[in-house]
């Protein structure tokens, strides 16, 4: 009976007797099979098996996550999903990989279900569907002769590239590089080679330890002993070389140049577990809540951050509170950023779309011209895709209102002589983003972001390991101030220094240093993936070549 790897057979013809016993002796040995014979000999395996394997992977992925958090679990988590895709064709490879997506997504976006069950469904099939893709592709590059393990994690990281991008702006929620976030080594190593290039040095290791057993297995056949066989100290090193790839990028992570400080004051006013009422919405609780910590803040100070959708109108059109922000930036001499979830559209007049926006005041009460209208507003959470196709046909869709556009690029604020780079919300899980804010000059990034509507879930903490993967790679303290929590100051090597908890009204104070100079990332975006996936592609040439020549 084939059993994954290992062959179940007969001392007739095909049978290896083990040591020492006599080769006459019928008996029932375990064989490790070379994977052609899996291939082509073996019968299938058991139905469940390799479904149960595939979520049993997706369960430990899940756990290496926020809220567990046993990041280096993920060194093995996808142990048992590499070994079902090692003798399975395409469409089996793909089945599983799917199976093993929608164990870890479905309960690590669980929150998602505050807006529906298809809400979290349409997502977790969405995100599953990506791990499906790898295992097609993983199987179909093995299929044409190609069966290094290192394709495991060159593919892997090929679509986790692919899935910030594509569809609708991509979604980059759950990708293997961020349960490292606890690690310090690993966020140095993020340094040199981004998020999806620790995913890559974690899947390789998940890739090369069931090849390390298939190969001991087979050099105790062939030789009686694996440490009689050469191919050991290439499986240890394969296994072992990540590691001290890790290490070797935290003794030598980069350094910057201080370039100043900003006094900074985070505002977090919402403390309600739960949606505002009609009369709170009336009373606008959240605008003045904020207002009166604002009230309490004492000189001096560089910038004020009012979090997302800490105010309900926008300032150009409203000019009582275009004055409030400004009598409070002169009292302070303090640059404020404000935003608005729904600011209106230049040259619109229409209440059915908008821009999430962040505003800026300057030290003398001025609104700026210079304004950051969110890039990647979220499908289905700011926005519906063909809308006019899908609004009449779901009903629930009522829950968005209004559209919300994409804006026109990145932005950059002066505050007090220094450029701050801003971005909105799960913008943190892009990082093309921060990586261009800091080769554009920013010295601090800043995140604006609302997460109450996911209350006390796992989703806040999730993000937060974003932000310290973005700080990481672009050697810039990022401040995340959220309307809720969890508002935080971390510094330029991925450190959560200051941090809130949810739902307490709060004002975070920190001194933040202005820091200049580029890490390898920035510099050289994804080499890692990128490279490992043209040599991929120069193997399946060289290998097509030569099988035609055969």
């Amino acid at each position: 009976m084939l059993t994954g790897p290992f062959l179940w057979g007969h001392s007739h013809g095909a049978i290896v007797a083990r040591r020492g016993a006599r080769a006459s002796t019928p008996r029932k040995v375990w064989l490790v099979a070379p994977e052609e014979s899996l291939r082509r000999d073996g019968p299938p395996t058991g139905r469940w098996r390799d479904p149960a394997l595939a979520a049993l992977a997706g369960l430990l992925v899940f756990v290496a996550f926020p809220p567990f958090d046993f990041g280096p679990l993920s060194f093995l988590a996808l142990v048992p999903l590499v070994h079902v895709w090692r003798s399975a064709p395409p469409r089996r490879a793909a089945w599983l990989g799917f199976v093993a997506g929608v164990a870890a997504f479905g309960p690590l976006v669980w929150w998602t279900s505050f807006f529906g069950i298809l809400a979290w469904a349409a997502l977790v099939i969405a995100l599953a569907g990506t791990w499906a893709v790898a295992g097609f592709l993983v199987a179909g590059v093995r299929s044409r002769g190609v069966r290094s393990p290192w394709v495991i994690p060159a593919v892997w990281s090929l679509v986790e590239l692919g899935r910030q991008r594509w569809p609708l702006g991509g979604n980059t929620w759950g990708e293997i590089g961020y349960s490292l976030h606890s690690v310090s080594a690993a966020r140095s190593f993020a340094a040199f080679a981004g998020t999806t290039g620790v995913g890559f040095v974690i899947v390789s290791v998940n890739a090369w330890l069931p090849e390390a057993w298939v190969r001991r297995a087979e050099a105790d056949i062939r030789s009686g002993g694996w440490g009689r066989d050469a191919t050991r100290w290439i499986v240890v090193g394969a296994v072992v070389v990540p590691f001290i790839a890790l290490g070797s990028a935290h003794l030598f992570r980069p350094s910057f140049a201080k370039t100043g400080e900003l006094e900074v004051v985070m505002l977090q006013g919402n403390d309600l577990e739960r949606d505002e009422s009609p009369e709170e919405l009336e009373e606008r609780r959240l605008l003045y809540g904020h207002l009166d910590l604002a009230a309490r803040i004492r000189g001096p100070v560089d910038l004020v951050v009012f979090p997302e959708s800490s105010v309900d109108k926008d300032p150009r059109r409203d000019d009582e509170l275009r004055g409030t922000f400004a009598s409070l930036a002169r009292r302070l001499q303090a640059s404020l950023v404000v935003n608005v979830d729904h600011a209106e559209v230049p040259g619109r007049e229409d209440d059915d779309v908008g821009y999430n926006t962040n505003f800026l005041f300057d030290s003398e009460g001025k609104l700026s011209s210079k304004r950051y209208a969110k890039v990647k507003p979220v499908p289905f959470g700011e926005y519906v895709p063909w809308g006019s196709v899908l609004r009449p046909l779901i009903p629930a869709l009522d829950q968005i209102p209004i559209d919300l556009l994409r804006g026109p690029g990145r932005v950059q604020f002066e505050v007090s002589g220094h450029s701050v780079g801003t971005f909105i919300c799960f913008e943190v899980g892009f990082a093309t983003i921060a990586r261009n804010y800091t080769r554009e000059g920013a010295e601090v990034l800043l995140v604006t972001t609302n997460n109450s509507s996911f209350r006390r879930s796992a989703n806040t903490r999730q993000q937060l390991a974003m932000a310290q993967m973005r700080s990481a790679e672009s050697g810039r303290y990022l401040l995340q101030s959220g309307i809720s929590g969890i508002t935080a100051v971390i510094d330029e090597r991925g450190r959560v220094l200051q941090r809130t908890e949810l739902f307490e009204r709060s004002a975070t104070r920190a001194t933040v240093p202005t820091l200049e100079g580029r890490t390898p990332y920035v510099l050289l975006g994804d080499w890692l993936p990128l490279g490992a996936g043209v040599i991929l592609l120069a193997a399946l040439a060289w290998r097509s070549r030569t099988t035609s020549r055969d």
